[in-house]
């Protein structure tokens, strides 16, 4: 009588929760080392750790931009109100409520891709700045710290969500998104 050939015992991966054989030494889909030392666990788990912690560091910065954007929107808001209602001037009440929108909708936009959104409410402030200095080049000494403070919460937020996009990529890349 012929024996039943004994089939492996399949286990799935502690990472990305793939099957693995219980013969093989790493996951084929992550790496990770199923067969390896209590030491190679260890520092596959670190390794995964930090790349998670940066993560969380880099869209905790996306996340201040975001919150940048709703606060520069009030601040637009109420300026256009406050020098319409002092000039009667409706230009300033339609950038009051016009430019506020905008910002408000990059922020929403920022929610689902960071990077091109705050790179074009960048772009956008700057373009602001620049076209006020035209018309009037005084304006550009005008709230100066504010500019700066917004300026640079957007540029650190751009990086931000770059370096997230790029740890995505690489957590992606080993299948270590969970």
């Amino acid at each position: 009588m012929e024996e039943a050939a004994v089939m492996p015992i399949i286990e799935n991966c502690p990472t990305c929760k793939k099957a693995v054989s219980p013969e093989a030494k790493f996951c084929d889909s992550c790496g990770y080392p199923v067969g390896g030392s209590t030491f190679d666990k260890n520092e596959f788990e670190y390794a995964y750790e930090v790349k998670r912690y940066e993560l969380e560091k880099a869209q905790g910065v996306v996340k201040n931009g975001v919150t940048t954007l709703y606060v520069l929107s009030g601040l637009i808001l109420l300026a256009d109100l406050v020098v319409y209602y002092t000039t009667d001037n409706v230009g300033f009440l339609i950038a009051g409520i016009v430019l506020p929108v905008m910002f408000v909708g990059l922020a929403q936009w920022a929610k689902v891709k960071p990077f091109t959104a705050l790179v074009v409410a960048l772009v956008l402030y700057v373009t602001l700045i620049l076209s006020d200095v035209f018309v009037n080049p005084a304006s550009i000494v005008q709230g100066i710290i504010l500019k700066i403070i917004v300026i640079s919460a957007l540029v650190k937020a751009v990086r931000g969500a770059k370096d997230a996009q790029n740890i995505m990529g690489e957590l992606e890349a080993k299948n270590w998104n969970q």
